[in-house]
């Protein structure tokens, strides 16, 4: 057993190994706890990144793949934490940045976004109510502040400087982000009935183009291909249900999709050519379905209902479903696709976690390293990282 320093953290790290191996692709973008850890590796798999908690603040550290070896991190200090981060290329973060107030113990999100190089480096306010604040040190042109949120759309693979976003103005603007107290009252509830707008953001520059298009609902979902192009938006009014829409031609087009009140959308394929998805039209449950979007054909993926998208496993990309396991950890996994390379590799590790859920949750580029995350009956999340050439896994949170 090995260990490293990190933040006033030590992690530990057990090794052990596979019998045989799969290959790569890219880390996804998913939904996280800032009262939990998480890991994920930059898309060469060079570097792993991983949100650490210790005594409730949640600061990032980074580590080379390769030996462990502590390079960077980020601590925003005693009343902000680190929120939802991601690889926006091989050697620079994204993150949201969570604000904490003495009289509250949940952080909570203001919309800002945070750019930082792996090594703690160049680190920038590139959304948000703050991101008008001259940087201590830089020379770069100041930048306007933005009263509003900004959630990721896409990281666009492709491109190293941009990322997608929507953003969402503050009601109230500058004079609620500027007033402390007016700005901790604010609830979700507050935000549910807002339309987004669509911007690429340039974390080299820290500018926002202009708007690409509006959000078709409330409390829009926007999803995009794999080039980082706007293609599907769902979304609602609280108590109403889900309505899902194409982005074609620049306009929003109404899907014939989810006809119950659990409709929720779970992957879609490369080819955009079909949908997998929760709907309880037809049960008193949500059931696991499969919609060609060309011929409107639908076919039940699983035929155990009552799923919710956690117990769905989806390789990185998220344009497969292949593996679903019921809301008892000690029932094991039902496959329902072993013919790919993610799938394949989930098929031969899941049995080493009984009794836990078990998430293949990224990869690196060349397919080289993958990060396995499990999680057991009360909650408590494990991070491994797996290592193709050295056919050996290394626990590391």
């Amino acid at each position: 057993m090995r260990f490293f320093k990190a933040i006033a953290c030590a992690v530990g790290l057990t090794l052990f190994s596979l019998s045989s191996y799969a290959a790569g692709y890219v880390t996804s973008v998913s939904g996280y706890d800032f009262r939990q850890p998480d890991a994920k590796l930059s898309p060469d798999g060079k570097y792993l990144a991983m949100a650490l908690v210790n005594d409730g603040r949640r600061s990032l550290v980074v580590v080379e793949t390769d030996g462990f070896k502590s390079v960077g991190g980020v601590n925003f200090g005693r009343m902000q934490d680190v929120g939802n981060f991601h690889w926006a290329n091989d050697e620079r973060l994204v993150m949201e940045i969570l604000h904490r107030e003495e009289w509250d113990d949940n952080p909570k999100f203001y919309g800002e976004l945070y750019a930082v190089k792996y090594n703690g480096k160049h680190g920038d306010m590139v959304y948000g109510f703050r991101a008008g604040e001259q940087q201590v040190g830089s020379k770069r042109k100041r930048k306007e502040a933005i009263y509003g949120w900004a959630r990721i759309i896409s990281l666009m693979p492709n491109d190293k400087d941009e990322i997608l976003i929507s953003s969402t103005d503050m009601p109230g603007g500058s004079e609620l982000f500027e007033d402390r107290q007016k700005r901790n009252l604010v609830r979700a509830a507050d935000t549910s009935k807002l339309f987004s707008s669509v911007h690429k953001l340039n974390l080299k520059t820290r500018r926002m183009s202009s708007s690409y298009t509006r959000s078709p609902e409330p409390n829009t979902t926007f999803i995009a291909d794999q080039d980082g192009k706007l293609v599907f938006a769902y979304g609602a009014e609280p108590g109403t249900k889900m309505k899902m829409y194409r982005y074609v031609d620049d306009e929003w087009q109404r899907m014939d999709v989810g006809k119950g009140d659990s409709f929720m959308p779970i992957s879609f394929s490369k080819d955009l050519q079909s949908m997998v998805y929760l709907d309880n039209s037809e049960s008193d449950s949500a059931c696991l379905y499969r919609q060609n979007l060309a011929t409107k054909e639908i076919e039940m993926v699983h035929n155990e209902c009552g799923l919710e998208p956690s117990q769905i496993a989806m390789t990185v990309d998220q344009s497969s479903v292949y593996a679903v396991k019921t809301s008892d950890f000690e029932t094991p996994y039902a496959m329902l696709d072993t013919n790919g390379v993610e799938s394949d590799f989930f098929s031969q590790i899941y049995a080493m976690f009984e009794g836990q859920k078990v998430d293949v949750s990224g990869r690196s580029r060349d397919g080289n390293y993958w990060i396995v995350r499990t999680q057991s009956a009360d909650q408590t999340l494990g991070f491994y990282l797996y290592s193709r050439s050295k056919n050996e896994f290394s626990k590391v949170l």
